[in-house]
């Protein structure tokens, strides 16, 4: 009985090499590439089922290809968890930008990566308000803890009523 094998030639049930290796692609090309396999896995036996079967029902098609489809997922699951670890471990190690925006007695706490003035150029702003303070080079966890410290005077979403300790603390990254 001839050996099954993924689309990339390796035999079914052999591991997946690590895609951390240098010479190799990467993990998002490795994936894009299962992507456009597992389209073309699908299309093919489509075509070749309806030929080999000729009076079977939809229902029975589909079932059969649901099972091809998720044999070959389970394939590039590896690739999939991958490519979340590479994506999340990115966004950890860029640094970000958490702002303070005044309008009124009220004042937004948010973060971006992109700095604040890449930013604000795209942001629509209420007419009024004005960036009072950044705290650069912060990450996602600074701007929850501060989110959690003022929890008590927020207002909606990131929006918070002023406070001697808010305001203490915009003095302190005013820009």
């Amino acid at each position: 009985m001839p050996q099954v094998r993924r689309a990339h030639g390796t035999p079914l049930g052999a591991s997946l090499t690590r895609p951390d290796e240098p010479e190799r692609e990467s993990v998002l090309e490795k994936l894009n590439r299962f992507r456009v396999a597992r389209s073309v896995l699908a299309a093919n036996a489509s075509i070749q089922l309806r030929q080999a079967v000729p009076g079977l029902s939809d229902d029975d098609h589909f079932k059969i290809l649901g099972v091809v489809t998720n044999l070959f997922d389970h394939e590039y699951e590896p690739w999939r968890v991958a490519e979340r670890e590479q994506r999340e471990a990115e966004r950890r190690t860029k640094m970000h930008c958490v702002y303070f925006i005044r309008h009124g007695q009220h004042v937004k706490i948010g973060v971006t990566q992109m700095g604040s003035t890449g930013r604000f150029k795209s942001m629509q702003l209420p007419p009024g308000a004005k960036v009072v303070a950044e705290i650069p080079n912060a990450e996602y966890a600074h701007e929850a803890e501060l989110h959690r410290r003022f929890a008590a005077s927020r207002v909606h979403g990131e929006w918070f009523a002023s406070t001697p300790e808010l305001e203490s603390l915009i003095a302190t990254f005013a820009i």
